[in-house]
């Protein structure tokens, strides 16, 4: 973290559950790029997430997408939750760009992902 923050990047803490602290650590930034977890809770805390990023004068946001796509016709599951995130990304207005990577990282690196940020409540948001 000391290599981020020579370089003049903003270390915070953020709860992603509250709008308060989510715009407080967003402040500034000009990007955006989620990179929470495919879980349920995970993905629902993007809603607010852009919601925040939005009112903070975020200029792009970058959900979290980094899989296969999610822009397919009656999506199911996590595929859904995503696609929930792309409306509500449109219904803001708020500039957004979506990197599918392929399916491999849903197989792949999932498993061995950490416990999702959002479960622990508190993260680090960097900006500079």
């Amino acid at each position: 973290m000391d290599e981020f923050k020579a370089s003049g990047a903003k270390i915070a803490a953020v709860d992603y559950g509250s709008a308060e602290s989510l715009k407080s650590a967003l402040t500034g930034a000009d990007v955006v790029i989620s990179a929470l977890t495919h879980t349920p809770s995970a993905l629902q805390a993007q809603h607010l997430l852009a919601e925040q990023a939005k009112a903070a004068g975020v200029k792009l946001f970058v959900p979290s997408e980094f899989g296969d796509r999610t822009d397919r016709e009656n999506p199911e599951s996590v595929f859904a939750l995503k696609q929930a995130v792309h409306h509500k990304l449109k219904e803001m207005d708020l500039p957004y760009a979506i990197f599918f990577t392929g399916p491999h990282p849903d197989y792949i690196f999932v498993p061995y992902v950490p416990s999702p940020v959002v479960e622990r409540v508190a993260s680090r948001v960097l900006t500079s």
